[in-house]
């Protein structure tokens, strides 16, 4: 079979006067090129999606790690301040707690609640598939 895209474009005298089934055979050949071209952008486009993915969950694996030492001392130092105002150690632990446990709450009502960028969804991908049809609807109809 002649690969049709290394050679030029047919004209369409060139079409008229070919047999349905080599036209057909053509129309397949260039479907299936279309299709693997897709398929192949669609994987490196998920593998850099989960990349991003990788590097954000180590990211905010390291930033959890972080924030829960600096939060257990945050916690011995307030308890610790409370103590030498005069309660018992015990209820200063409890106070600490209470406020550093509030404090957790309210930062996580504050966080986003979609990540855009960390889905698997190959968009790029579906909008040129989207486009490569709307054109080859064009051509078709030409």
């Amino acid at each position: 079979m002649i690969d049709r895209m290394a050679t030029q474009t047919p004209t369409r005298a060139d079409i008229e006067h070919e047999p349905t089934k080599i036209l057909m055979s053509h129309l397949l050949a260039d479907a299936k090129d279309v299709a693997v071209g897709h398929l192949v952008r669609m994987q490196g486009e998920i593998t850099d999606e989960l990349e991003n993915l990788k590097a954000y969950t180590l990211s905010v694996a390291v930033a959890v790690g972080v924030v829960t030492v600096g939060a257990v001392l945050a916690g011995h130092t307030l308890a610790l301040g409370l103590a030498a105002l005069g309660p018992p150690p015990w209820v200063s632990y409890a106070i600490a707690a209470v406020l550093l446990i509030g404090a957790g709450a309210v930062i996580v009502k504050r966080l986003p609640r979609t990540m855009q960028d960390a889905d698997l969804v190959p968009e790029e991908t579906f909008a040129n598939m989207k486009e490569d049809l709307r054109q080859l609807g064009q051509a078709v109809h030409h």
